[in-house]
């Protein structure tokens, strides 16, 4: 009876180690299944943002105004722009510039010189102060005059018709009545290897992650061969000095190739009316972004390439590369 008993106990967890060693593996595939779904919500998050913000790039603002935000700074920069940033240029970073949507801006009554200086604002046609410029939020705008000069400000008062502005560049600004100041969004990405992490800068000093579990983060940038003339916007439209300067020193040529890093930052500066830039940015016609994400659960992670697949009952999630190719539309045409 007892030698029955026994191998009837024997039997039993003979057949619990079997149920065990099958449930095992399909209990780290559905690990798996979750990780990679959310692997690829992050991918399709990150990139859908940054694909809305570059199609943007450079437009604005509304008419009412002369000229194309585009026009004035480059829409597109391998840098960060704004306060408290670390203006390097880098192939894990891009920036973006462009008016608010929907805001067309407003016109200086008076003289700004200094920095911070109070001006007092006119509405230009079709807009109610404060069109669109705020405190808010950054309050960051772009101040340019009839001949291009340009400069990135930002609100720091604002009551009914009268404004605090603060240059970014630091130092004093000079922009006479009757000069344009257009409310704009700055959106800075970039990579944060040690902390594995895509942060986003406003511009004005906010610095917050968008995404974790970033393995790299790589920009491409693709253009003319030198900077041409956009087209003509309006009756009085504006263009950067340095770009109307750069355009007619040499033939325009066809073709959109690859910019280097190096080209896009080697001191063929715009610095008339503040903070300085490589006019080569205005080559710009289109950005390549390539995301690698992994999953968040360390012992479950593989390398996108170069590691064969290990057993299911060890199931692993790949690293996920993905990429965006974006044409900002204000640089359609140019």
């Amino acid at each position: 009876m007892l030698i029955e008993l026994l191998v009837s106990v024997g039997i039993v967890l003979g057949l619990l180690g079997i149920v065990f060693a099958l449930v095992d593996p399909s209990g780290g595939a559905l690990a798996v299944q979750s990780l990679t779904a959310d692997v690829h919500q992050r991918q399709r998050t990150t990139l859908g943002e940054i694909h809305r913000h570059l199609l943007l790039a450079g437009s604005g603002p509304l008419p009412g105004a002369n000229g194309v935000v585009a026009h004035l700074r480059p829409a597109v920069a391998p840098a960060l722009r704004g306060a408290a940033v670390d203006s390097a240029p880098g192939v894990d970073r891009v920036s973006v510039l462009y008016a608010v949507p929907g805001a067309s801006g407003a016109r200086l009554a008076g003289l700004l010189a200094g920095s911070p200086a109070g001006v007092r604002l006119l509405p230009v046609a079709g807009c109610t102060l404060p069109c669109g410029l705020t405190e808010r939020s950054g309050g960051l705008a772009v101040v340019y005059d009839a001949t291009g000069r340009s400069d990135l400000y930002r609100v720091t008062e604002l009551e009914g018709a009268d404004a605090v502005l603060e240059r970014l560049a630091g130092g004093g600004g000079f922009y006479g009545a009757g000069s344009l100041i257009v409310p704009v969004l700055v959106r800075g990405y970039y990579h944060d290897a040690d902390a594995e992490q895509l942060r986003l800068h406003n511009g004005a000093g906010s610095d917050l992650p968008v995404v974790d579990g970033v393995v790299d983060f790589a920009v491409r940038y693709f253009g003319v061969a030198q900077p041409t003339l956009p087209p003509p916007v309006g009756p009085a439209a504006v263009t950067a000095p340095c770009l109307a300067a750069a355009a007619a020193a040499e033939a325009p040529a066809s073709g959109v190739g690859v910019l280097s890093p190096a080209l896009l930052s080697d001191g063929a500066s715009c610095a008339a009316g503040g903070t300085p830039f490589d006019v080569d940015l205005f080559r710009i016609r289109r950005v390549r972004v390539e995301v690698t994400l992994r999953a968040a659960d360390a012992a479950r992670r593989l390398p996108a390439t170069g590691s064969p697949l290990t057993p299911v009952r060890n199931a692993a999630v790949r690293d996920v590369v993905a990429g965006v190719d974006v044409a900002p539309r204000s640089l359609a045409g140019w």
